[in-house]
């Protein structure tokens, strides 16, 4: 049995198009994943994670990668405590919109949010065009966290939200994923 409950948290998944967020949001919570469509403004999800005996009510909000909604993304940024930056690790592009959003939020977010940068598509290793060192140097640069996974496999993805929870208890990261 779980201890006290954090309720509450809020998560904004940011990036480009066709990067993967929704389908690592569905990969976490169904466990499977199902067909996936871009994201019009934003969508809403509600996950609860235990880690360490302690629940956490994390509410996910998956923002459109459409460059037209930038604008009214940004909306979202209030009282969130954690940003998931996610690119594709296969599409050099999509590694710019990060540091787009990096930027928003360094100017428009709490200042005590935690972010956390997701590589996606790790099963793809073989098309590669994002190097790992150079995500995780950007990524510690800017006092976040790299992970890399694969909503297709679902390789990697209940660690994003164990590390996400992991922060929130204020412990350090234990494991190099």
């Amino acid at each position: 049995m779980a201890n006290a409950e954090k309720k509450g948290i809020k998560a904004c998944l940011l990036g480009g198009v066709f990067v993967g967020k929704t389908a690592i949001i569905q990969r976490f919570i169904s466990g499977a994943l199902g067909p996936t469509y871009p994201t019009i403004g934003g969508a809403f999800s509600s996950v609860k994670v235990y880690y360490r005996d302690r629940g956490y009510k994390i509410e996910v909000w998956d923002t459109s990668g459409h460059e037209k909604y930038r604008k009214i993304v940004t909306t979202f940024f209030r009282n969130a405590a954690v940003a998931l930056l996610v690119y594709d690790i296969t599409d050099k592009e999509s590694f710019e919109v990060v540091k787009y959003w990096m930027n928003e939020l360094k100017e428009k977010a709490p200042k005590d949010i935690r972010i956390f940068v997701i590589g996606n598509k790790s099963d793809l290793e073989s098309q590669r065009t994002v190097g790992r060192s150079s995500a995780e140097q950007y990524a510690q640069e800017n006092d976040a966290v790299h992970l890399e996974a694969s909503a297709k496999t679902g390789e990697g993805i209940s660690e994003i939200f164990q590390e996400i929870c992991a922060s929130l208890s204020g412990e350090e990261k234990e494991t190099q994923l």
